[in-house]
């Protein structure tokens, strides 16, 4: 390929067509050595994620300048594979991950993986577990990734506390909340484990609660989780504020139907 007298040469490629590399790259500047068009073009050449790394230099020919333009393709997957896990099911891990099989492997793919794995095991209290990915080289530029997996049991909820809470006891509100202490005998049960969104659908039942008492101005201003240093209890802390309880004053009917008695 030639822009003017300089010709580019696209080195490194087995896959991917010369003229796909090329439309990631700014032709006209690179061959005027435009320092800011070579590092535009690399750039490019990265946020494609077709590419693990890009050179792009000059070289003499004879008498004639040369772009070389040195790549190295991200290898194909061949298969995903998730190791050790037993309370998440493969399908659910897969669902979430963007590495599939032929896709193309990226760095970035990989991390966003882990961190989606790890917000799933989170959502579901166990915060000791540990995934350590692998990645195997294979033939012909592919790689098999293995997500292994080491399950933390389940951080319970050790302590329910309310503050602000005057009208009503710590006790009467537990009843009114669907998370609950974790208690042996309720081994069965998974809401004594920590879920964000329940802890938010509780804060909606308080309000419910109270403006069924006459509480109006009720706010449930927030419900903090703490951990425990060993990371296997919770303990929920609801911040109230109760405001005054309100009554019903003097009720009046305003009537502008004939023949209708207000009494």
């Amino acid at each position: 390929a030639f822009a003017g007298d300089v010709a580019i040469k696209i080195m490194g490629n087995e896959r991917i067509e010369e003229e796909v590399v090329k439309s990631y790259l700014d032709v006209s500047g690179i061959t005027k050595k435009s320092d800011i068009s070579i590092q535009k073009s690399i750039e490019k050449l990265y946020e494609s994620g077709l590419f693990s790394e890009s050179k792009i230099y000059y070289q003499k020919e004879g008498k004639n300048d040369i772009v070389i333009v040195e790549i190295k393709e991200n290898p194909v997957v061949l298969e995903v594979k998730f190791v050790g896990n037993k309370k998440v099911d493969d399908d659910a891990l897969a669902s979430e991950t963007s590495l599939k099989k032929r896709d193309i492997f990226t760095k970035s793919k990989l991390q966003s993986d882990l961190k989606r794995i790890n917000e799933i095991y989170l959502k579901s209290g166990r915060f000791l577990t540990k995934i350590e990915p692998k990645i195997i080289p294979k033939d012909r530029n592919r790689v098999e990734v293995i997500f292994d997996i080491t399950e933390g049991p389940k951080a319970k909820i050790a302590e329910l506390y309310f503050i602000g809470n005057e009208a009503f006891s710590d006790d009467e509100l537990k009843s009114e909340i669907t998370t609950k202490q974790s208690k042996w005998w309720k081994f069965l049960s998974s809401f004594d484990v920590y879920d964000s969104d329940r802890i938010e659908f509780d804060k909606e039942r308080l309000r419910r609660f109270y403006g069924t008492k006459g509480y109006a101005d009720f706010t449930a201003i927030s419900a903090v989780a703490q951990i425990s240093p060993e990371k296997d209890r919770f303990f929920i802390n609801f911040l109230l504020e109760e405001g005054l309880k309100y009554k019903i004053g003097k009720v009046d009917i305003i009537n502008y139907v004939d023949k209708f008695d207000a009494d």
